[in-house]
């Protein structure tokens, strides 16, 4: 199979994280997007819900998408990951 890769996802360590990073990486002029959730979390799927799957809802309340496709120039991609960076940097002093 080929993937489409123009998103890369990172794990934050919580949907608080998450959703910091998120504003962070805006400030920047970053779009971000949480493109992957749990399927039990539609209302379709209700009877499936299964509460206690740690791992599932530990990477849906970290999961955050950063862009990686092939038109961002070099600068782009740079300010991208120096933005990244700077998030986790600044969040682990």
């Amino acid at each position: 199979p080929i993937a489409a890769p123009w998103r890369y996802t990172l794990i934050t360590p919580s949907r608080k994280d998450r959703e910091l990073f998120m504003k962070h990486m805006h400030a920047c002029g970053i779009e971000t997007s949480q493109v992957h959730r749990r399927c039990d979390t539609h209302s379709c799927m209700n009877k499936f819900r299964r509460p206690e799957l740690p791992n599932a809802t530990a990477f849906d309340d970290g999961a955050v998408c950063i862009p990686v496709h092939w038109a961002l120039a070099e600068q782009e991609r740079e300010h991208v990951a120096n933005s990244v960076l700077g998030f986790f940097e600044r969040e682990s002093r």
